[in-house]
């Protein structure tokens, strides 16, 4: 029997050593811009689980994001409320209607539907996040376009 688990043991050493070696491939420095606004998306998503809500300001938001900062090397762990593109904070709709709520009742907005974006971005684009998780990049046309939760109207816009 210790022969045979012994057996097992040694082959599957080096399928971890490359599964290891496939993810060290992968670590390449992400766009710290997508991923501040990721960290956003799976902090509001923490607190619509725990609250059965979404966040109504920053500062209910911020505690989820101090902690889900903790693993990083980061000296200032609210930096991720910043866009590291713009210099400013993000815009974030507060209070949207999570999948929980929905079933109890209240509409969930459409997954295409803004969730956060940058407020100037760069070159004529800027990231936005959406309800589905999804961050993408937004020319000024498609931004002044787009559809946002809660019936938001970004500043300078009709």
């Amino acid at each position: 029997m210790r022969e045979v688990a012994r057996r097992r043991i040694g082959f599957a050493w080096p399928l971890v050593g490359l599964a290891l070696v496939g993810c060290e491939k992968q670590k390449v420095d992400p766009d710290p811009g997508r991923t501040n606004l990721q960290v956003i998306f799976q902090a509001y998503n923490l607190f619509q689980t725990d609250k059965l809500r979404g966040p109504n300001d920053v500062e209910e938001l911020r505690p989820i994001v101090r902690y889900m900062r903790l693993t990083r090397d980061t000296p200032d762990r609210d930096a991720v409320l910043i866009s590291p593109r713009d210099g400013e904070p993000y815009v974030i709709v507060y209070g949207v209607a999570s999948a929980t709520a929905s079933a109890k009742g209240a509409k969930a907005p459409p997954e295409s539907t803004v969730l956060a974006y940058e407020q100037k971005g760069i070159d004529g684009n800027r990231y936005a996040l959406m309800l589905s998780g999804k961050v993408e990049t937004l020319s000024n046309d498609q931004f002044a376009r787009a559809t946002f939760a809660k019936g938001h109207k970004p500043a300078g816009r009709p």
